[in-house]
């Protein structure tokens, strides 16, 4: 008979593992929404043309905001709910701290939603 091996427990990230959640705005006043574990090079390949196609052309890119995140799952799950705002609620988030704010406020519904929808 086969003993089934406990689950391993989720580690904390190491430092420098974290993934972050970034918004630039682009020489045009846009606003570019996107995931990097590090936001430093990143914004170099944006304004380098290497970046994402919607930057290029749009360079150079001033970073608004960053918001760290655990995982790359979280971080894409809130940068996707980051981009299908409207463009005001945005440009809100690049105020100081609303990022922040945003997340924990998205994370913490989208974690109750999660045990809600739960069979009981």
């Amino acid at each position: 008979m086969r003993r089934s091996q406990p689950k391993a427990k989720a580690k904390a990230p190491a430092r420098g593992e974290f993934w972050f959640v970034y918004i630039v705005r682009c020489s045009d006043a846009s606003l570019y929404t996107g995931i990097a574990r590090d936001v430093l090079r990143r914004l170099g390949e944006h304004d380098a043309g290497r970046g994402a196609r919607y930057t290029r052309g749009r360079g150079p890119v001033t970073l608004c905001a960053k918001r760290r995140c655990a995982t790359k799952s979280d971080a894409l799950r809130l940068e996707l709910a980051v981009k299908r705002l409207a463009r005001r609620d945005k440009e809100r988030l690049t105020e100081r701290g609303r990022l922040a704010g945003f997340a924990r406020a998205f994370f913490s519904a989208s974690h109750t939603d999660h045990r809600a929808s739960k069979p009981a």
